[in-house]
């Protein structure tokens, strides 16, 4: 389990700058907030799954 990617994903989510970010992202009433936040979150959450990767095997690969 990448549970440092794990921790860095609930910090970068849960501060007001991020969580603003995703009420901006998906629940805001103005399609121009929508429009730039959308692609920032999804470009972090694509940057975090692929650190939650690396971190995988790394992992398995040093134990293995």
């Amino acid at each position: 389990m990448p549970w440092i990617t794990l921790v860095l994903a609930v910090i970068a989510a849960f501060n007001p700058i991020g969580f603003e970010f995703l009420r901006n992202a998906f629940w805001s009433g103005e399609l121009l907030s929508r429009n730039i936040a959308q692609p920032i979150v999804f470009t972090g959450i694509g940057i975090l799954i692929a650190l939650a990767a690396l971190e995988m095997l790394v992992k398995y690969w040093l134990r293995g």
